[in-house]
């Protein structure tokens, strides 16, 4: 409880990282006598959005008697950041179906960012009235009159609630999408993400290991293509696809083969010289190979260095936020 005494001060003068890692400590301590600073935090026009974003969801954490204010003072903030954080909190807060008419409100009123957040809100509610809601856009989305955008977060409020009728609903949508279409099931990832949430996937989340093998302006490895100007290059149906299939289609220069020495050892990487005596690779796991053609055993195509099953490992929320990030590198 050391913070306490001190918490007030901290959000009112600390740079803005300390703000921000006071207020999150604040909520993983249960610290609800700070609720009164963060909600003064929370009020603050003149304070960062993401200083403001933290305190709103440290109130809601701690189920402060504050955090139904703090969500109503965020939902008119000037900050779209602000708005769209107070939106999603409104299912964790107290609730009425006032709250369902204000989300059906920002539905059609809203930014692309605050409606989705909407869709992340009914997803958590449990009431009639958020149902029937989700049902009338889950219609919306059958008819092609949902937002490109926005497609996957209906799709992912219904899965959430799995009512009878919005599970119905659900199948007859996916009943009608095309059988042949390599992307059945992934369209809806291609519009909606957030290019800064996709490019810590790519360069932060080591279970992508994107940064590993490609590099963006100087940043990453080369076993794979560049991608710095990929969005000036590629359409986004080919990026996701090139995420999900790698196999599919291999950029040209960077076909993995794998070398069998005759002392048994393999290696496997990309050529990157290819001489009468030596052969050079690139291998993700063993870097740069210098390898002479006298010691080698077989030599065969091999598979792209970027693993399959990236849908098994990202959740569509990553996979559309990086197709963003990567659609938007001119």
């Amino acid at each position: 409880r050391a913070l306490e005494p001190v918490l007030g001060e901290i959000l009112r003068t600390a740079p803005d990282a300390v703000r921000v890692a006071a207020a999150r400590t604040a909520g993983q301590i249960g610290l609800k006598e700070g609720a009164p600073a963060l909600l003064e935090l929370v009020s603050n026009r003149q304070v960062a959005a993401r200083v403001r974003i933290a305190g709103l969801h440290t109130l809601v954490t701690l189920k402060a008697d504050q955090a139904v204010e703090a969500v109503k003072l965020a939902l008119a903030d000037g900050d779209a950041d602000v708005r769209e954080a107070a939106t999603e909190l409104q299912a964790d807060v107290p609730h009425g179906e006032d709250t369902v008419s204000h989300l059906a409100t920002t539905l059609d009123t809203g930014t692309i960012g605050e409606r989705q957040a909407a869709l992340a809100a009914l997803g958590s509610m449990t009431s009639a009235a958020a149902d029937e809601l989700l049902g009338q856009w889950l219609d919306k989305l059958r008819v092609g009159q949902v937002p490109k955008e926005m497609q996957l977060d209906v799709i992912e409020a219904a899965e959430k609630r799995a009512t009878p009728a919005l599970k119905e609903k659900l199948e007859k949508y996916q009943a009608q999408q095309p059988k042949s279409d390599d992307l059945t099931g992934y369209r809806d990832l291609l519009y909606g993400g957030n290019p800064a949430a996709g490019r810590t996937v790519f360069f932060d989340r080591p279970e992508a290991s994107c940064v590993r093998c490609h590099k963006i302006k100087g940043q990453g490895g080369d076993v794979g293509p560049d991608l710095s100007t990929v969005g000036s290059r590629q359409t986004r149906d080919y990026i996701l696809e090139s995420i999900l299939y790698p196999n599919k289609q291999i950029a040209s220069g960077f076909e993995n083969v794998i070398v069998t020495m005759q002392d048994g050892t393999s290696y496997a990487g990309v050529v990157k010289a290819d001489t009468a005596n030596e052969l050079v690779i690139n291998s993700p796991e063993d870097g740069v190979l210098h390898l002479k053609k006298s010691q080698i055993q077989s030599r065969e195509k091999g598979l792209s260095a970027m693993p399959e099953g990236m849908a098994n490992i990202l959740s569509k929320d990553d996979l559309r936020n990086l197709v963003a990030f990567l659609s938007g590198l001119k």
